[in-house]
């Protein structure tokens, strides 16, 4: 059993950190612009993102 991440997994969990580091600031933003609280759009952008790159992406 080996312990250490492959090129794959690793580049898929840096995706994940992408899209969250994303989400975050954007809930941000529209936090700090409208009377939302910090968090409560996070589930709505994170649809929102993974629906747009399922767009964009070709299947393979």
């Amino acid at each position: 059993m080996s312990l250490g991440l492959t090129k794959k997994q690793a580049l898929d969990i840096g995706k994940v950190a992408g899209y969250v580091a994303i989400s975050a600031v954007l809930d941000y933003l529209i936090s700090i612009t409208t009377a939302t609280e910090f968090g409560q759009l996070t589930p709505v952008i994170n649809f929102v993102l993974v629906a747009f790159k399922k767009l964009v992406t070709a299947e393979k």
